[in-house]
């Protein structure tokens, strides 16, 4: 019965260490970003992260922009996003807005925003089309979505660490090994269901979507836990992270009807 306190316990320290790291991820994240699209001048208008969480992200990407929506479903994770930007950022934070709200169902009008992003955060919402739907909703016509997903066909499962968990296939089997590991305790990690990179791509499609880039995302060194590394400078020797990236960051345009 060890395992069953060892397996959540491990992934505990897994979210300690990239909570630490949080920082460097959403830079790494906004570096791949840029160099996609190119040096512009800046950004104008309203961006809105959706599950913006404790908004290091949305202080990366949201700096150039004249207004700054930070709107996640947990009250804790606005009140550290209020934190984090005071702290790192006082003059975004004199242009941010921190709204409780669902992805499913968002508290803003129609064609409201120039960018909307949603950073790790499709894999957690239980009805996706619905929730990419109310991203296009909002997002102006030739504005820009930006989607960061998790690989779930990486060797790990990066939220918890076990390996080669989306290689069972069926979710029920998946839902009933992690709670015989003792994750029922852990509830946001029982649910997740990370698309793969085609679903993603054919969904943003067809919800309007063109100019649509994909980007693999290889985390730098800092952000793998210490007992990873060595296996992690294996791979990334080896060249396996080109053919299995640890997760994707999409881009898209939304094109007028």
């Amino acid at each position: 019965m060890k395992i069953l306190r060892v397996c959540p316990k491990f992934t505990k320290k897994i979210w300690h260490h990239l909570g630490l790291k949080a920082d460097k991820r959403a830079e790494y994240l906004e570096e791949l970003w840029s160099q996609r699209r190119g040096k512009v001048a800046g950004n104008t208008g309203k961006y809105l992260d959706v599950g913006c969480g404790s908004g290091q992200n949305t202080i990366c990407f949201g700096k150039d922009f004249e207004e700054v929506y930070c709107l996640d479903l947990k009250p804790s994770n606005i009140e550290n996003c209020k934190r984090n930007f005071q702290l790192r950022s006082e003059d975004t934070a004199n242009r941010a807005y921190f709204v409780m709200g669902d992805a499913q169902a968002l508290p803003f009008k129609d064609q409201a925003f120039d960018m909307v992003s949603m950073f790790s955060l499709i894999e957690h919402v239980p009805d996706q089309c619905l929730a990419m739907r109310e991203a296009s909703r909002v997002l102006k016509d030739r504005g820009e979505l930006i989607l960061q997903i998790p690989n779930r066909y990486f060797f790990l499962e990066l939220h918890t660490g076990l390996p080669f968990l989306y290689y069972i296939p069926s979710h029920r089997i998946r839902h009933w090994t992690l709670k015989k590991l003792g994750y029922e305790g852990l509830g946001s990690v029982m649910n997740i269901e990370p698309p793969s990179k085609n679903e993603q791509a054919r969904l943003m499609n067809s919800l309007g979507f063109r100019e649509i880039h994909v980007s693999r995302i290889f985390y730098p060194p800092e952000l793998i836990l210490p007992p990873f590394r060595p296996i992690y400078w294996l791979l990334k020797w080896l060249r396996v992270f080109v053919f299995v990236p640890f997760g994707w960051l999409f881009t898209g345009v939304k094109v007028p009807e």
